[in-house]
């Protein structure tokens, strides 16, 4: 990462704390783009080069999947499912300090329609990068790609709700979820055995 890609993705970073912090003070309603910029430090103009409106610097910028984590992935040659379980065991690390945001920002999308849907596209973002990840394993298999992306997305879903009521770390919650997957090879050969 450049030293310029750096201090954007810092300064991303302040203007969401200082989002989150004043959304806890005052509730989001009383919170304006002008007050965020003024507790992060940054012109109004900034805060725009950022985030669009004080709803998405909540959410902070988009983490895509670690560059590094899903080059593994994609030259990987071990068992798919537990290469997916990797990439996302690399992607939620980055996540695990952020539990109190989390709660903060759930509690907040059922108040917030802007909120939900927004963390919805940022979803349906990370389902549409994992699909192509899982297809460059799998090519000419668009379904089982698509399929195994949607599993994974709820697998993050399930680890985040659990993380967020318990007091294990994320990773530890990941992987006990994870454990509980079924071999997908032999849940399919099976129910085509009893077809």
């Amino acid at each position: 990462m450049s030293l310029r890609q750096s201090r954007r993705q810092q300064t991303a970073a302040d203007i969401q704390a200082a989002a989150l912090r004043l959304v806890r003070q005052h509730g989001l309603e009383q919170v304006t783009t002008d007050a965020i910029a003024a507790e992060a430090g940054v012109s109004p103009r900034t805060f725009f080069n950022y985030y669009r409106f004080k709803e998405a610097a909540l959410l902070g910028p988009p983490l895509g999947l670690p560059e590094e984590a899903a080059e593994r992935f994609r030259t990987s040659t071990g068992p798919l499912l537990d290469d997916l379980i990797v990439l996302l065991r690399a992607h939620l690390a980055r996540r695990e300090k952020d539990r109190e945001a989390f709660r903060l920002l759930r509690r907040l999308a059922f108040e917030s329609p802007k909120i939900l849907a927004l963390h919805q596209t940022s979803i349906l973002a990370l389902r549409d990068k994992l699909t192509a990840l899982i297809m460059a394993r799998m090519p000419g298999d668009m379904v089982m790609a698509r399929l195994l992306a949607l599993l994974m997305i709820d697998l993050i879903r399930i680890t985040m709700e659990r993380w967020l009521e318990q007091d294990q770390t994320l990773d530890e919650t990941l992987v006990q979820i994870a454990a509980r997957l079924p071999d997908l090879g032999t849940l399919l050969h099976n129910e085509e055995a009893q077809a």
